[in-house]
């Protein structure tokens, strides 16, 4: 009963809301919408997911242990108000605060750095399927060993996997956050 009385507020809003809060996005939208483009193969968008992934349990570990202190640090902030200002503490309390918001931004940053290059390539590389498929079928089609037509629907069909590799890729992070919050 004790553990109960000496954990911070925040720390219970962390577990309640947040982290029910970050697997909502997974289970209602991921599973069913990565099920169904997940035929949509294509070698960089892999490449792309997997360097996004590199070292992702530890970043997103330290995002959330950085939240939580910041959860904790506002809640005790907010609380105590009256006693702060009371005993004129306010800089020294909100010193608290911002170095924990400040933490809290920097960890998000230094990991979105990291990703920044694999998101890039994704939603940059990705949709140009047609660089590869235009030249390919252009040679096929002169050489006689693939038809207009069906040059056409391969056009089409490539135009058309793009959008579903660009949602695929969008839930990267939730693929991430479910093992970490579950397990």
């Amino acid at each position: 009963m004790d553990d109960v009385k000496d954990t911070p507020s925040g720390s219970f809003k962390n577990i309640m809301v947040e982290r029910i809060d970050s697997i909502e996005t997974t289970l209602a939208h991921v599973v069913p919408e990565f099920t169904s483009n997940m035929l949509a193969p294509i070698v960089v968008g892999f490449a792309t997911y997997m360097g996004m992934m590199i070292d992702f349990q530890e970043n997103y570990n330290r995002t959330v242990e950085k939240t939580k202190a910041l959860n904790d640090a506002a809640v005790e902030y907010i609380d105590g108000i009256e006693v702060i200002k009371a005993f004129c503490k306010t800089e020294s309390s909100y010193a608290k605060f911002t170095k924990a918001a400040k933490e809290n931004a920097d960890s998000y940053i230094n990991w979105m750095k990291k990703c920044s290059f694999f998101q890039a390539a994704m939603f940059v590389i990705t949709p140009y399927t047609l660089a590869t498929v235009l030249p390919i079928g252009a040679h096929y089609v002169s050489n006689g060993s693939l038809t207009t037509a069906d040059f056409v629907v391969c056009i089409i069909l490539s135009l058309g996997i793009v959008g579903p590799l660009l949602t695929i890729g969008s839930y990267t992070d939730d693929l991430g956050k479910l093992s970490t919050v579950i397990g």
